[in-house]
């Protein structure tokens, strides 16, 4: 599958931390998350969303070629990271800390493009 022109962009400028060149952000869930409908919540966003199923190779002449991965194989297409803050002595630098690790979990070659971080905390849960 061919690159397009922002993709191509992306791997020409982005030599290093291209895995760690993401999109972020927080949603507050004053009654908390259910772990079923949430993974049938993102089940069904990366079965929508083919570019959240890309996988990419970097050939040995510095090529990329990228791959979509099909749905519905069992595999599970995203990595859901739970994190109990109640009782953490420094919640926001914590969490900052744990989505940082979240974050730099994304890897380009193995198709982890999509990482969540689920923070279960006093005021209810944070995506």
């Amino acid at each position: 599958m061919r690159l397009t022109p922002i993709q191509q962009w992306f791997f020409a400028n982005n030599t290093t931390e291209r895995n760690h060149f993401t999109q972020s952000f927080m949603l507050h869930r004053a009654a908390g998350f259910k772990p079923d409908v949430l993974e049938q919540v993102l089940d069904r966003l990366l079965e929508h969303h083919d570019a959240l199923r890309m996988r990419y190779e970097i050939q040995p002449d510095g090529s990329i070629r990228q791959f979509n991965r099909p749905v519905h194989t069992g595999e599970r297409m995203y990595t859901l990271h739970r994190f109990d803050t109640r009782g953490w002595d420094e919640p926001e630098r914590q969490v900052y800390e744990a989505a940082t690790r979240v974050q730099q979990a994304c890897n380009l070659e193995e198709g982890k493009l999509v990482q969540v971080g689920w923070f279960e905390a006093e005021d209810g849960d944070h995506l």
